[in-house]
């Protein structure tokens, strides 16, 4: 018996030796160069390195030493990645929001507003979120929304990052109003005509805003004061935004109900506007 163990004991050995020897040879076979974005883009080195070399190259950047648009193209390249690990992920996204020079606060702007939406690490929201509340950074409500609007499991919704964010960002408001006026409109602050058509921002934010407001109010009583109410629908609202607010009040007026889903609200509209005879109620609100 004793014999039969430590024969298993020495195969074991024998098989755990190679890998071990392999895993020293491949933490030592491959060291930085000194060059931090050379190290940095490196997947061979170990992940350690390469955020030690993305803090020495953004430490440059400050410096005046390294070109600020061609180090942030680096750190971007990295935090969009999915190959990239997390640790290292986080460091260059938080070195990015750090950068409070105008060109890169726009930049981090824009690749904050396209991140959050479908953003899956608290920490990386939380990074961005820091950064938004410092810098009043308005214009990724309708960002934070969406991402609000991805529920969570783990964390209650007054717990949650982007919870902080848009009482910070709105003050004065409720979660519940504030969401409501990104439903009216949905691309405020968004200047790129290529982002709002080819990623259609607007069709997508206003129903999350909607299937978000529908969580946060589950008894729909303040969903049916804010489409009841014309104060609130002021010269900038949103075209589809104003209508789909007509076609809301239509679905309480004539069925009596209040849609929870953007789903819902599509077929309530197309029932308000197709020509079927069966609808004529709802097509003469």
């Amino acid at each position: 018996m004793l014999m039969k163990d430590f024969a298993r004991i020495t195969v074991l050995l024998l098989i755990s030796i190679p890998c071990f020897q392999i895993g020293c040879s491949a933490s030592s076979k491959f060291e930085p160069s000194g060059n931090p974005l050379l190290d940095l883009r490196n997947p061979e080195l170990m992940d350690r390195d390469r955020i030690e070399a993305a803090r020495a190259a953004w430490e440059e950047v400050e410096q005046g030493i390294r070109d600020r648009e061609r180090t942030r193209y680096a750190l971007k390249n990295l935090a969009w990645s999915g190959a990239t690990e997390r640790d290292l992920r986080l460091t260059v996204l938080e070195l990015l929001m750090s950068d409070t020079s105008a060109e890169g606060s726009a930049d981090s702007q824009a690749m904050a507003r396209l991140i959050l939406p479908n953003e899956n690490d608290p920490e990386a929201v939380r990074i961005i979120a820091l950064r938004a509340i410092e810098s009043g950074w308005d214009e990724l409500v309708p960002a934070f929304v969406r991402s609000f609007a991805r529920a969570s499991t783990e964390v209650p919704d007054n717990g949650r990052i982007e919870f902080a964010a848009l009482r910070q960002l709105r003050p004065g408001m409720s979660i519940q109003q504030v969401v409501f006026d990104v439903f009216l409109h949905p691309t405020r602050g968004i200047e790129s005509q290529q982002e709002l058509a080819v990623l259609r921002i607007a069709d997508r934010t206003r129903d999350d805003a909607w299937g978000l407001l529908s969580r946060l109010d589950p008894d729909a009583e303040l969903r049916k004061a804010f489409i009841a109410s014309d104060a609130m629908l002021d010269a900038d609202t949103d075209p589809n935004s104003r209508e789909m607010v007509m076609d809301l009040r239509a679905a309480r007026d004539e069925l009596g109900v209040i849609p929870d889903t953007s789903m819902e609200v599509a077929w309530m509209s197309s029932l308000r506007h197709h020509p079927d005879p069966r609808n004529q109620e709802l097509n003469q609100v």
